[in-house]
């Protein structure tokens, strides 16, 4: 599985066993609610948060992803995990069909209004490689909307997901390159995924995108790290403003 090279911001801290998550959110878990004596085969993290303004409870948003872990016997499956606040309780709810995919994670999710949710993360192949993944929440069920990697990568995820509105979502992670990791842009239109450019750091040897916010579509802020030719990695911030992007080296991060 590949490592995140940096979280994203909107990660949550609420990882741990299935248990302690559904104690710490009263949640419904694989078909009834788990008490606190209760456990499962696996366990459970939630990494991402959407932001729908119109429903939220003391502070934690309305929709949650993540995923969960279950043996089968011979090994362990990870599956997506999808929360949802109705206003009263949280409830899982069912991910989209997956077609071929062996393990499952979702890492960010965004909630431009109450009927839409669009959550992304990458899904494992049959030939063990990872495809990046996103689902689109439409007010009665997730449904899978094709992303399209860089034809060059042998994995790909998306890691981070913000929406100016429910028919424009930028989606950003990484591919690989040669053995490196390169930035991944994918852009949301409300009934498709487009590939978009994505920000370079000159010179740099590896790089990936971890964070993303946007307030209209030609005005987003993407946040990464990248590294030259050694393993120390350094922080930097690209700014979106329609036609292209302008790379930022974060404070104590240039190269020397």
């Amino acid at each position: 599985m590949p490592g995140h090279p940096v979280l994203g911001a909107d990660t949550l801290g609420l990882l741990g066993g299935a248990g302690e998550v559904a104690r710490i959110l009263n949640i419904e878990f694989r078909g009834h609610v788990l008490s606190d004596t209760e456990e499962t085969d696996g366990g459970a993290g939630l990494i991402g948060a959407g932001r729908d303004p119109g429903l939220q409870v003391d502070g934690v948003d309305e929709s949650h992803v993540g995923q969960y872990t279950f043996d089968i016997g011979f090994g362990t499956l990870i599956s997506p995990l999808i929360l949802r606040w109705n206003g009263t309780e949280w409830r899982f709810q069912q991910s989209g069909r997956l077609g071929q995919a062996q393990d499952t994670m979702l890492n960010s999710v965004d909630c431009p209004s109450q009927n839409v949710c669009v959550t992304v993360g990458s899904q494992r192949t049959t030939r063990a490689t990872y495809r990046s993944l996103a689902e689109v929440w439409h007010g009665n069920a997730w449904r899978v909307t094709p992303t399209i990697d860089p034809a060059h990568t042998p994995d790909a995820d998306l890691v981070s997901v913000d929406c100016a509105s429910p028919s424009s979502c930028l989606a950003v992670g990484y591919s690989v390159a040669g053995n490196s990791p390169v930035p991944l842009v994918e852009w949301w239109n409300g009934s498709r995924w487009t590939p978009g450019t994505a920000p370079r750091v000159p010179g740099a040897s590896g790089s990936a995108l971890s964070g993303v916010t946007c307030t209209a579509p030609d005005a987003c802020i993407a946040t990464g790290n990248y590294r030259h030719a050694t393993p120390d990695e350094h922080a930097f911030t690209a700014s979106w403003d329609g036609k292209r992007w302008t790379v930022t080296i974060a404070p104590g991060s240039a190269s020397s």
